[in-house]
C-alpha cells in the first residue's frame, strides 16, 4: 500500500476507496465486526469513523494510528478465515 503521508486519514481513505472500487464487497462486515469487537452497544456509523473511536487508533501519534488500524484490519481479515 502506498500513502502520500503514513497517517491513519490516509491509511482509510485507501481502503475506503479500494472498497467502493470492489462495490464493497472486501469490507463487507467489517463495520460490524468491529462493533462487536469493540463496542458495547449497536453503532450507526460507518467503519471510517468507529476506527478514530478506538483507542488504540485514535492517540496523538498519526504513525502508530496507522499501524493500530492496519493491525485492526489483519485481525480482521484472519477472523474470515476459516480452516
Amino acid at each position: 500500500m502506498y500513502l502520500i503521508e503514513m497517517r491513519l486519514i490516509y491509511g482509510i481513505a485507501f481502503l475506503s476507496g479500494m472498497n467502493a472500487d470492489f462495490d464493497d464487497a472486501i469490507l463487507n462486515g467489517f463495520q460490524n465486526w468491529l462493533v462487536e469487537e469493540y463496542f458495547d452497544e449497536p453503532q450507526s456509523f460507518a467503519w471510517e469513523v468507529l476506527i478514530n473511536k478506538i483507542p488504540e487508533c485514535s492517540t496523538d501519534d498519526d504513525t502508530a494510528n496507522l499501524d493500530a488500524f492496519l493491525k485492526v484490519m489483519d485481525r480482521y481479515l484472519s477472523s474470515l478465515i476459516h480452516i
